[in-house]
């Protein structure tokens, strides 16, 4: 009988989800993630009657790779299309607006944005609330220890996906060539509000431009969420990271006096505040990779040590660029083995 060589993915993102989800008939894929849940950046959270997407607020569809991948997720109802009207703001004015259908297209898990992720997940072998801090390689094996010092053994190949900070900082040997501090994510604020009466906006979905905010979601008006009047904002990259080790009620005083200058409601509907820190959202390159053809950068893959690096940031911070990330390396490590 033939034996399945093994194979450990850190990080249940959507890019570390790809390339198992590629890589589970052919190989015996264990993935290792440290959060409660799978998704990544394609984050919900819930109060009360109110749901709040405070990740990715949406996705496209460009290559055809992912838009095959996506017809059966769409026809199940588990994406699906977000019919919003769209604006640019700019100082508080309207300077452009459109509505998203089919045409333009814009998507969004069903229900919560991490609908998708879980689709991808179904039927993998996945160990959450574990956190690698540790990585080694002997007799061609690797072996991966987490932050309680359980170790687990015998791999034949690993794919990291996760930041790219986060990696520098993984204790162990990476072995590969490609200069990984070239690569920088930005952080970002998100502030939550669930307000006790509807707002009469000129829009779902806002682009903002010369603010600190840079970013505003009604999520309320995307398919399959609550009836609670619900508002996403989000921060600029730049503004996160000049503010990156502030104080959460800094944060949340600066964003919430922005969202009033820019849409107009009465503090005292707010029934639920939040504030969340993404350190790590969005990419910046110190040395920007070439694009296009045979040069384009997606994912790292050292054949010699059977170790690859996948994430959104080697593309752009957009869930396509981390599915694409995964795929790509997925059919690496298939053709290889072949």
């Amino acid at each position: 009988m033939k034996i399945c060589k093994k194979i450990a993915v850190i990080g249940g993102g959507i890019s570390g989800l790809t390339a198992a989800y590629f890589l589970k008939e052919k190989f015996s894929v264990e993935i290792f993630e440290k959060a409660k849940s799978v998704g990544g950046r394609m984050s919900v959270k819930y109060h009360d009657n109110y749901q709040f997407d405070i990740g990715a607020q949406h996705f496209s569809a460009k290559n055809k790779i992912f838009k095959d991948f996506l017809k059966k997720p769409l026809d199940l109802g588990i994406v699906k299309y977000w019919s919003a009207n769209f604006c640019e703001i700019d100082k508080n004015n309207i300077i452009s607006k459109r509505f998203w259908n089919e045409e333009f297209m814009h998507l969004v898990g069903s229900d919560k944005m991490n609908s998708l992720c879980k689709y991808i997940a179904n039927d993998l072998n996945i160990r959450l609330q574990t956190c690698i801090t540790k990585i080694s390689k002997e007799n061609n094996k690797w072996t991966i220890i987490d932050s309680n010092n359980n170790k687990y053994e015998n791999f034949d190949y690993l794919i990291i996906a996760i930041p790219s900070q986060q990696l520098i900082n993984l204790e162990g040997q990476l072995f590969v060539d490609e200069d990984l501090s070239q690569y920088k994510m930005l952080g970002c604020y998100v502030i939550m509000l669930g307000l006790k009466r509807k707002i009469d906006l000129n829009f779902d979905a806002a682009l903002i431009k010369n603010s600190l905010i840079s970013w505003i979601s009604i999520d309320s008006t995307k398919p399959g969420r609550p009836r609670g009047f619900s508002i996403v904002a989000n921060s600029s990259n730049l503004w996160a990271e000049e503010n990156i080790e502030a104080s959460i009620d800094f944060i949340r005083e600066k964003l919430l006096h922005e969202l009033k200058m820019i849409i107009n409601f009465d503090e005292k509907d707010i029934d639920y505040i939040n504030t969340h820190k993404w350190r790590y959202a969005n990419t910046k390159y110190k040395k920007k990779p070439v694009r296009g053809g045979k040069d384009e950068i997606s994912n790292i893959y050292s054949e010699k040590n059977s170790l690859g690096i996948c994430g959104d940031w080697f593309i752009k911070g957009r869930v396509e660029s981390a599915f694409l990330s995964g795929y790509d390396l997925s059919q690496k490590i298939i053709n290889i083995s072949k």
